[in-house]
């Protein structure tokens, strides 16, 4: 979110259209009848950003918004993220500043209103009614051909709103429906962003501690986050539940957030193993990102098969990392899996 206060209206505006099944159902249905026309953006080339927190993800998603192929949901639409035109159209505060400035994370990403993020999970907490959300964890649910239809409705709609016919999507979340979604949208591809795990699991403990701190002062950065199904770091941190062994349940420990970086990119090698859609499942090293830049971004171009209308940019990587107690067989296991990573079929290769 955008560091900036939130006044009385705009919090209950946020709670009412973000917290309420029958406010979500109605705006969706109206957003549908006045804007879905007959154009069927299924089979477009939409690109769906998918890595753990801390992974490059939002470096990945505001590169290739840049590209003119490309629309995101952004600030601007927040927040009647199922309705995008309805709310341009009629209720859109034409007033916003648009001026740069620092997010939530207090990291080195700048943003304004204009900035593409990561709302696809309001859709996603609609459609499901939440049953995939626990008091401890995010659970893997079915996701069935209705579902999809729903979510191409919605991208339809947002390529509509902002004239594009390809649609760019980051979703941490969505790591549980990768084969579902490549299936469904047969042009598209999914970009898995990775990190060394020694600076990522220090990136995680730094923001886990953040956003305490933050929910602490301000309740409402917890409701938000809570609203748009970001569960990644904070007081209602919950990670994916990939097995039934119980968890470390110690969230101070550099062990318990090793362990969930194993568990997710174990998952997402397994996943890409067996994958039919192997080849559109794209593993973006962060590192290398950071270190060759513009050349590590003309290979992920050249993947996808996108021309490359970006403007050369400027990354900036901080890799300070404190000196945690770090168990030996566990960062040798993590370490082995982040070498799985960047040998896989990717854009190393």
């Amino acid at each position: 979110m955008i560091k900036e206060k939130y006044n009385f209206v705009d919090k209950y505006l946020h709670y009412f259209i973000l917290n309420n099944q029958f406010v979500s159902d109605f705006i969706f249905d109206i957003e549908k009848k006045l804007f879905l026309k007959n154009n069927d953006f299924k089979n477009h080339k939409h690109i769906f950003i998918s890595g753990l927190a801390r992974s490059g993800s939002t470096l990945l998603l505001n590169i290739l918004h840049q590209n003119n192929n490309f629309c995101s949901f952004t600030y601007n639409d927040m927040p009647m993220i199922l309705a995008p035109n309805l709310w341009s159209k009629f209720f859109k505060n034409k007033t916003k500043i648009n001026t740069l400035e620092k997010r939530a994370h207090n990291d080195l990403i700048n943003i304004n209103v204009n900035s593409p993020e990561a709302f696809d999970e309001v859709f996603w907490k609609y459609i499901l009614k939440n049953n995939y959300i626990t008091n401890e964890f995010i659970l893997n649910r079915s996701i069935l051909e209705k579902h999809l239809l729903e979510y191409s409705k919605l991208i339809t709609l947002v390529c509509s709103r902002y004239g594009k016919k390809n649609y760019l999507s980051k979703n941490n979340n969505s790591i549980f429906r990768v084969e579902k979604i490549l299936d469904y949208f047969k042009k598209s591809f999914f970009l898995i962003p990775f990190r060394d795990p020694i600076s990522h699991t220090n990136s995680l403990i730094k923001q886990h501690n953040k956003f305490i701190d933050l929910q602490k002062n301000d309740h409402f950065v917890l409701k938000y986050m809570n609203w748009l199904g970001h569960h990644e770091f904070g007081i209602d941190q919950k990670p994916f539940k990939f097995k039934n062994e119980n968890y470390i349940s110690n969230k101070k420990l550099i062990k318990y957030w090793i362990s969930i970086w194993i568990d997710y990119y174990e998952y997402i090698l397994e996943i890409s193993k067996n994958s039919k859609n192997k080849n559109r499942i794209i593993f973006v090293n962060y590192n290398k990102l950071c270190t060759n830049k513009n050349d590590y971004l003309n290979k992920i171009f050249s993947k996808i098969g996108v021309n490359d209308h970006t403007n050369k940019v400027k990354i900036i990587s901080n890799h300070k990392t404190n000196n945690y107690n770090i168990d030996k067989n566990q960062i040798e296991k993590a370490n082995e899996i982040f070498f799985k990573l960047d040998n896989y079929i990717n854009i190393s290769n």
